[in-house]
């Protein structure tokens, strides 16, 4: 009898950690795709920017490209809304509403509100992505990982900041005032990367990262040449994919440590 007990003691014990293991899996898998979903809302939306601001900058026509951009990204948001627990669906409805809204609008937008729009948008977006990543770390009590994580979202966030300010002041460089405003945001911009430059020296200090910074101390210390606004706002590109390089490297290892590698973007 004595044996029995035992035997059934033990079969308990052993489902129930079955069970809370499967529950574990359950939640791990839905953040992961959450996570990898708003990674690839985030690099649609760099896209529909790009697209987006060479159609306002030359008078191009709505493209075909643009709308199958735009098509994604809210298929993608939708995914959201179904992917995620009852208290959260309203965020992500939020953020459906907020890119329709932007998609509807865009054209109707100067080069710089179109800059400003959609780089408001990716850092709300890369705020949900934070929010899931911080309760994760949180739920796996990996408070190493987390303090590193942290510090250097903080960096990437505030680079990312600088950014869209240094695109802001581009429209303006005509006027010495405005040039004056742009030297100033170019200065910021290079103190955030030599900053990110010490989390992620693979990318922003590369040749090609270096290179960047270059041109950039280049604009601050000239008193007299007057940059051109195409090559500016191609700058501002390399800058964007730099500062974006760094942030996937940063959090698929995060994630990785956790879980599993973030999938590869591979979205056309």
């Amino acid at each position: 009898m004595f044996v029995l007990l035992s035997s059934l003691l033990s079969i308990a014990v052993l489902g129930s950690l079955f069970y809370l293991s499967q529950k574990r899996e359950n939640r791990y898998m839905q953040k992961y795709q959450i996570l990898s979903t708003l990674r690839e809302v985030v690099h649609l939306t760099r896209q529909h920017r790009s697209a987006a601001h060479l159609s306002l900058l030359y008078k191009q026509p709505h493209s075909s490209e643009i709308k199958h951009i735009q098509e994604e990204v809210l298929l993608r948001c939708q995914m959201l809304i179904d992917l995620t627990a009852i208290d959260s669906k309203p965020l992500y409805r939020i953020l459906l509403n907020q890119y329709t809204f932007l998609f509807n609008n865009w054209q109707e937008n100067s080069v710089a509100k179109s800059q400003f729009h959609h780089g408001k948008l990716i850092r709300h977006t890369l705020y949900l992505i934070d929010e899931v990543t911080v309760s994760w770390l949180a739920e796996s009590e990996r408070d190493e990982l987390s303090d590193e994580y942290h510090g250097h979202w903080q960096i990437v966030i505030e680079s990312l900041e600088a950014l869209t300010q240094l695109r802001i002041s581009i429209q303006d460089i005509q006027d010495e005032q405005g040039l004056t405003r742009f030297r100033h945001n170019a200065d910021r911009m290079v103190r955030r990367l030599n900053q990110l430059a010490l989390i992620s020296p693979l990318s922003i200090a590369s040749p090609a990262g270096m290179e960047i910074t270059r041109v950039l101390e280049a604009y601050v210390e000239s008193a007299e040449s007057r940059p051109i606004k195409t090559e500016l706002y191609e700058l501002t590109s390399q800058i964007s994919a730099a500062i974006f390089t760094s942030y996937d490297a940063m959090l698929d290892e995060i994630i990785e440590s956790v879980y599993l590698p973030l999938p590869k973007l591979s979205i056309a």
